[in-house]
């Protein structure tokens, strides 16, 4: 009759709604990743990019056939080396080949977020529901205290609380701000293609651009796979330490103390998630 008390005072309770608020923000936060940049905020933000991504494409073209005689009379002043042939084809490829990315540069960042968004489902194929914790787990700790461990333990389920609410709202946070990237750099795209047709050095701003582009789209991909791996976690009895044999009457001490560690271990690993992507590929 009075096991809600009991419940309510070891802690239990608190931990659980822990979860719960975790799996809701955590949800948020993966609806989120599994939308393509024309969905979110019912593509306002895209009709502003959009619009933004005219002009530049207009800006754009003026920069493209800047770069492209400047670069024609750098190789046409170079008398020691000359013009050759091979240089006078490799400047052609480069105009038909940037024309046909800023002609087709809406169709392609379409069909990048269109990969992003599959990747994102193989990653995660349940949605929010690959990265739930499992709140019935709960029950199964030892919870049997005396007054002194129990008002340990309540003090620490409402950290855990705080913890999880607090780790939840930065994980939203963190994925606005993958939407802000990915919007600037579809922004300016434009005017990094441009420059495929310069000067060897400034050529190289728009490989750089498809490669920062790329690894912020891998970002949502990636960010859900580490979510999934801490969820893992906390849902897996062990969790990264299993309580020691001497420790087992204060489980439920042990296993909230690893599920704030995941927790921080999440937030602070998906803020990393760019420059792994970086190293795992080398851009």
């Amino acid at each position: 009759m009075l096991d809600w008390l009991f419940d309510l005072l070891s802690g239990k309770t608190l931990v659980k709604f822990g979860f719960d608020c975790w799996n809701s923000l955590s949800g948020v936060a993966m609806t989120l990743l599994g939308s393509t940049p024309a969905q979110v905020a019912d593509g306002t933000l895209w009709n502003v990019s959009m619009n933004l991504v005219t002009v530049m494409k207009i800006v754009g073209a003026s920069l493209f056939n800047l770069l492209f005689f400047v670069n024609f009379c750098k190789n046409s002043a170079n008398l020691r080396d000359n013009q050759t042939l091979e240089t006078i084809v490799t400047m052609f490829i480069r105009v038909i080949l940037g024309n046909v990315l800023l002609l087709n540069f809406n169709t392609i960042i379409n069909g990048l977020a269109e990969i992003m968004q599959a990747v994102f489902f193989i990653v995660a194929p349940d949605g929010t529901g690959s990265i739930a914790l499992q709140g019935d787990s709960v029950d199964d700790w030892f919870w049997d205290y005396d007054a002194d461990s129990m008002m340990l333990s309540l003090i620490l389920s409402m950290v855990f609380l705080l913890v999880a609410l607090a780790v939840g709202l930065l994980l939203i946070l963190h994925v606005y701000g993958l939407f802000i990237k990915v919007f600037f750099y579809i922004v300016v795209g434009p005017l990094a293609i441009a420059t495929v047709p310069g000067p060897e050095g400034a050529a190289k701003s728009a490989e750089s651009w498809f490669k920062t582009f790329l690894c912020a789209l891998g970002e949502f991909a990636g960010t859900a796979l580490v979510l999934r791996f801490c969820s893992a976690m906390i849902n897996g009895s062990g969790f990264i330490i299993p309580v020691p044999d001497n420790l087992l009457v204060y489980e439920s001490l042990w296993n909230i103390g690893q599920c704030m560690l995941v927790m921080f271990l999440a937030i602070l690993s998906v803020k990393t998630v760019d420059s792994m992507i970086r190293r795992s590929f080398g851009f």
